[in-house]
């Protein structure tokens, strides 16, 4: 029997392709990271009073191929009674999901809807777990809204656009550094610009949440103990908004600067007494405080190489022993004005920093790969002389 044809004048009709079945498979999940501590045990196990849960949750995806994707599902929590912690936990659990014949409309709720209402059980069961491990009696998370987190993301969408281009027109003004920094902070533009899920009330972006310095907060209280640090200079401090979380020894000297005057101004008014102080500095030029260690955190990426340069010289000629700064490892190195935003690498060309001394672990909300670099001051004095 002859195919069937257009009216018998013209080729035979085509068959109808057919169409393709849409599909949401689970590949795979996984713990990613967790960690649960019960930091005032035993005495927090015979509490009677109900405690305040407090809940965040970030959700991350990553495009793995044109149809697999790996989503992260990020939840921080911490138990509280009268402001004494009873537990804390950060866990991020992961899934790796086919996704083939979705209309491109409808992928964004998929990942951020659908796939992480799929992990959460399993993730919530491991929270579980762990405090009634913790000594605790049982407590089931409740559900999360992934419906209303998606459309807030969505509808905070435009003014994170909004953010990102005053930070690139404030980075290649005609302004100063410091009126750079100043109107960074002014306007809250790195606060703005970060995810809504994300967002804190920090100016100092994302970077600087309590969510993000947890891992960090740990790391640099085990380092002033292994080292016998006793005084610190943080700068750039920032609005001190996650440093205040940090437990350290009684009669530790703190010293925080920023070159961001008005910052400075607001911080003195509110200090926590007199083993901390904060002083107006530009880490080109001003000489560095007398302290056992500077911790430079989320600087360098916003640095010309010009100005790195000036800051390692300029700490080569200090009395600090050790540098403590934000490196971001295998970052193609390539230069920005003053204020921008890149990864850098110090041990890469064209700073060649020695591998470091040791490495603070350092995992902020948005994954950013980059740790605290620890370098003796002599490791860095005999680069910048190269």
């Amino acid at each position: 029997m002859a195919p069937p044809t257009n009216g018998g004048h013209g080729d035979a009709i085509p068959p109808r392709q057919p169409q393709r079945q849409a599909q949401l498979r689970v590949l795979a999940q996984y713990t990613k990271d967790f960690w649960f501590e019960n930091p005032n045990a035993p005495r927090s196990m015979q509490q009677q009073q109900q405690p305040q849960i407090s809940i965040q949750v970030n959700v991350s995806p990553k495009q793995l191929s044109n149809t697999d994707f790996e989503v992260e599902l990020k939840l921080d929590g911490k138990a509280e009674v009268s402001g004494s912690t009873l537990f804390a936990f950060d866990l991020t659990y992961a899934g790796v999901f086919h996704l083939d014949g979705i209309p491109q409309d409808s992928m964004g709720p998929l990942i951020m809807i659908e796939c992480p209402r799929i992990l959460f059980p399993f993730a919530r069961a491991i929270i579980a777990s762990a405090i009634v491990g913790g000594g605790f009696p049982p407590l089931l998370l409740g559900p999360i809204d992934f419906v209303a987190l998606y459309q807030q993301e969505v509808a905070e969408f435009p003014r994170r656009q909004r953010a990102k281009k005053r930070a690139i027109e404030i980075a290649h003004s005609a302004m100063s550094s410091r009126d750079k920094f100043e109107a960074i902070y002014r306007e809250s533009v790195w606060a703005d610009a970060a995810p809504t899920l994300v967002r804190s009330a920090s100016r100092s972006g994302h970077g600087s949440t309590e969510q993000s310095t947890r891992l960090l907060r740990r790391e640099l209280i085990k380092f002033v103990r292994r080292e016998a640090i006793v005084s610190l200079f943080d700068a750039p401090c920032g609005d001190y908004f996650w440093m205040k979380l940090v437990e350290f020894p009684e009669e530790f000297t703190y010293i925080g600067g920023d070159i961001a005057e008005s910052v400075v101004e607001e911080l003195k008014t509110r200090s926590p007494g007199h083993t901390h102080k904060f002083i107006v500095f530009d880490l080109t030029r001003d000489q560095f405080p007398d302290c056992d260690a500077w911790l430079c955190k989320d600087c360098f990426q916003h640095l010309s190489f010009g100005d790195i340069a000036a800051v390692l010289r300029n700490f080569g000629e200090s009395s600090i022993q050790w540098a403590l700064i934000s490196n971001h490892p295998g970052a193609p190195n390539y230069n920005i004005a003053t204020g921008d935003f890149r990864y850098v690498d110090l041990t890469r060309s064209p700073f060649n920093l020695p591998p470091p001394r040791l490495v603070l672990r350092d995992s902020p909300i948005d994954k950013e790969p980059r740790g605290i670099f620890a370098w003796r001051r002599e490791d860095i004095q005999n680069c910048v002389r190269s």
